[in-house]
């Protein structure tokens, strides 16, 4: 392994991906704080397009290791987000509810940025 334990971290990671591919999940939901958020709800993303890029490396603030970018145009699926806000909103369970709200640019006219937490 790793001196760090990145190998260790690698080898696991691997080992959820395809845990979870065993699985096959009809949907999976990311939550994650490096991305756009709001200050007491969720937030959903309902545009249909998403746009933007992430720099790999350049959170290590080491010179000696070359940084490069990863960027991504993807691609939300309405239905599915307008459902997750449902179920998050307790249509089906109002004990369940937990605070969301769904986004869109300019009316769903622009893509919504997205950044490191979404694009890798």
């Amino acid at each position: 392994g790793g001196k760090n334990g990145s190998s260790e971290l690698h080898k696991a990671s691997m080992n959820v991906g395809q845990w979870v591919m065993s699985l096959e999940p009809d949907v999976i939901v990311m939550s994650t704080p490096h991305g756009m958020e709001l200050t007491k709800d969720f937030l959903v993303y309902q545009n249909a397009q998403l746009s933007g890029c992430a720099v790999v490396g350049e959170d290590l603030h080491n010179a000696s290791h070359p940084t490069y970018k990863v960027c991504r145009n993807m691609t939300t699926d309405k239905s599915t987000a307008s459902e997750i806000l449902d179920a998050l909103d307790g249509e089906k369970d109002p004990g369940a509810r937990l605070k969301a709200t769904g986004i869109l640019g300019f009316a769903d006219g622009s893509p919504l940025p997205v950044g490191w937490g979404e694009v890798l």
